[in-house]
């Protein structure tokens, strides 16, 4: 889910500790990721995006990581922020 901040420490070590023996992790990124700016007030919260430090947290993970994209938020960033984020995920 897209955070405002805590990019760095969302994966908190219990949850990676839950993570980390699995072989593969499937999730959800309800948030594109794209070199825009990252929204700070409350009405620009209907259009998502992180920073592209959001994807680091996920390398504290071992497991092969499939993430999909199709969901409600996939083009809040437009069509270029879709392509970004899944250039980004590469």
């Amino acid at each position: 889910m897209w955070l405002r901040k805590g990019y760095e420490t969302f994966l908190t070590e219990p949850l990676q500790e839950i993570l980390s023996p699995v072989d593969v992790l499937f999730a959800n990124l309800e948030t594109p990721v794209a070199n825009k700016p990252v929204p700070t007030y409350v009405l620009e919260t209907f259009h998502y995006n992180a920073p592209v430090s959001y994807l680091e947290s996920w390398n504290q993970i071992n497991a092969k990581k499939v993430f999909s994209i199709c969901n409600n938020h996939a083009i809040d960033q437009g069509m270029d922020g879709l392509e970004q984020t899944a250039n980004n995920l590469d």
